[in-house]
C-alpha cells in the first residue's frame, strides 16, 4: 500500500492476535520486489492495494510479480477501495480474496490454522 496509514491497521489489528507474526511494509513496487528476493520458506499472507498513486502499475502488476515468488501456502488478499468488473474477473481466476479497505478495521481476523 502507498498508505502507510492502512498498514498500521492491520498491524494493530494483527498484533492483538499473535505478537511474534512478522509484519513488513512495501510502499511500492521496488520494495516488494526486494521483498520477494529474499529466500524464505516460511508462509506469507500478502495484503495488497490496487491503486498507487502516481504510478503506472497496479495491484495486479504487483499480485503477477507475486505469482513469480509464491510458495504453495501462500495467501493474497487485494485491498482496495475499487472494484470493477477486470478487477474482479482477475480475483477469480486467480483465487485472490478482495477486501475493501473500508472493512479493513472491521473484518474478523483469524490467525494461525
Amino acid at each position: 500500500d502507498d498508505s502507510i496509514s492502512i498498514f498500521h491497521v492491520w498491524q494493530e489489528r494483527l498484533m492483538q492476535y499473535d505478537q511474534d507474526l512478522e509484519l513488513r511494509y512495501s510502499s511500492n513496487k521496488a520494495d516488494l520486489l526486494q521483498e520477494l528476493s529474499k529466500t524464505d520458506t516460511q508462509p506469507k499472507t500478502y495484503l495488497l492495494d490496487y491503486e498507487f498513486s502516481g504510478q503506472s502499475y497496479t495491484g495486479l502488476t504487483l499480485i503477477k510479480k507475486i505469482f513469480e515468488h509464491q510458495k504453495p501456502n501462500d495467501q493474497i488478499l487485494l485491498v482496495t477501495s475499487r472494484s470493477d468488473d477486470v478487477i474482479q474477473k482477475f480475483c477469480v481466476e486467480n483465487n485472490i480474496k478482495m477486501i475493501s479497505k473500508f472493512f479493513a478495521g472491521k473484518i474478523e481476523i483469524k490467525v494461525g490454522d
